[in-house]
């Protein structure tokens, strides 16, 4: 194989299925490539810093990594899913390895996988291949986002010296279970022994607290163990807080173990927080990400979850709207979320008037996870005509993205949402229209 499209195809086939957890088969592979001991405990010389939760992870990841780097340390990053393109997920100071430093991982793991006559999923073959990529940098933090839940995600065969746990919410809970307190303690999987935990608001839940308790994980909660960092007011700080907060705290923990950092440099870094929120901003591609095309102000959200949904509503009642102006709402999600509860959240941060003001267009991903456009007739049907504006449902959903350009004029503002891939297809759409994609909203 002899391109990175070619061994992403081959990297999905291996495995019956994209979702097996389990930490059985990425263990072994990872032992044979020397990524962790006999003992299942991690080899590594960087400082270890692991990000579960349900929303917030990668901009929580991408803040610390930013302010890491700007504190003159090298600093490794693994997230997921991309966004534009597949090496976004592994990063070395904040920019994304090569193609061909990519393919010459999966080489290796194709080889130690196939000697050892072992299947791995999709995720399990790319995180091995990105800590086979870590481990040759000399890094000083490596920075790693859980992909999904936290105990039985082959990230959690890492040892962090810090774990970070966002929030908890309803996603994925077919593998993760039904109740928040489930769900919690699949996430609280990541907590080691006698290492420490930063909490999120969101994340305190009791199936964390005694998990950590059990332990003796000493736990940092937001608000209650350490407070915010007053930082100037500005977008950025006042749109992520949790994820800045976090990320802040993360710092601190980090800083007594990091060489030639003191809490001084630290302070002079966030008092001039402000400078780099710009910079800072165009990480977070497809979190409330803003730009004018055609005179319209557009913006673009991986919002996926209910949890998720009600975050980008409420800010997006936030921005000021010209009087009169109609607010064009593209939307699809995959089939395996809880489309219903997502339009009811929606719907839920938005007034009567608003709902009046609201025009969707929803159609089908060109995904083979996408909602099937039956499914999307059924739910705009049931929750959305007769509330809305209007809602058109197409056959793809370029076509929506299509329509809603052309009906867009320049008071109006459009917003899409729902997945990671209707995030990529707007912005793809928009970067066809030879617009340079921006910051945050």
């Amino acid at each position: 194989m002899h391109c990175l499209d070619s061994w992403l195809a081959y990297i999905e086939s291996i495995h019956p299925v994209s979702i097996d957890m389990g930490l059985a088969r990425v263990q072994a592979v990872a032992k044979a490539l020397g990524l962790i001991s006999s003992s299942s405990s991690a080899t590594k010389t960087p400082l270890i810093v692991t990000v579960a939760g349900t929303n917030g992870k990668g901009t929580t990841l991408k803040t610390l990594a930013y302010l890491l780097k700007q504190l003159g340390y090298t600093v490794g990053a693994y997230t997921s899913p991309h966004l534009m393109h597949f090496s976004e997920r592994i990063a070395l100071n904040l920019e994304p390895v090569s193609d061909a430093a990519l393919m010459q991982a999966f080489v290796l793991v194709e080889q130690a996988r196939v000697n050892l006559n072992q299947s791995l999923t999709y995720f399990e073959f790319i995180t091995l291949a990105a800590l086979l990529i870590f481990k040759a940098e000399p890094l000083d933090v490596l920075i790693l986002e859980i992909g999904l839940g936290g105990r039985l995600d082959a990230v959690n065969i890492i040892d962090p010296d810090i774990s970070i746990i966002t929030n908890i919410g309803w996603d994925h809970v077919a593998y993760l279970g039904n109740t928040l307190e489930k769900i919690a303690t699949e996430k609280a999987g990541i907590i080691r022994e006698n290492k420490p935990v930063i909490l999120g608001e969101g994340a305190n839940i009791q199936a964390i607290l005694n998990i950590a308790q059990s332990k003796q994980a000493k736990v940092y909660l937001r608000g209650i163990d350490f407070k915010d960092e007053v930082l100037a007011k500005s977008g950025l700080s006042q749109l992520f807080p949790e994820s800045v907060q976090l990320a802040i705290q993360a710092l601190k923990l980090l800083e007594p173990k990091l060489p030639d950092l003191s809490p001084e440099k630290i302070q002079r870094l966030l008092h001039n927080f402000s400078d780099h929120e710009q910079n800072l901003g165009y990480l977070f591609k497809g979190r409330f990400q803003g730009l004018i095309l055609n005179q319209v102000k557009w913006i673009i959200d991986v919002a996926h979850n209910s949890h998720a949904v009600s975050w980008l509503f409420k800010n997006l009642n936030q921005l000021p709207c010209a009087q009169d102006s109609i607010t064009h709402i593209i939307w699809c999600s995959f089939a395996d979320k809880d489309l219903d509860q997502i339009i009811l959240e929606a719907l839920t941060h938005q007034s009567t008037e608003q709902q009046q003001a609201s025009h969707w267009y929803v159609g089908p991903l060109n995904h083979p996870r996408s909602a099937l456009k039956q499914v999307l007739d059924s739910v705009v049907t049931n929750y959305l005509v007769g509330k809305v504006r209007q809602c058109s449902v197409f056959e793809h959903f370029e076509q929506a993205l299509i329509q809603a350009y052309h009906q867009a004029n320049s008071s109006d503002r459009v917003l899409v949402f729902g997945s990671f891939e209707a995030a990529h297809a707007a912005l793809a759409f928009i970067q066809q229209q030879g617009v340079v994609v921006g910051g945050v909203a």
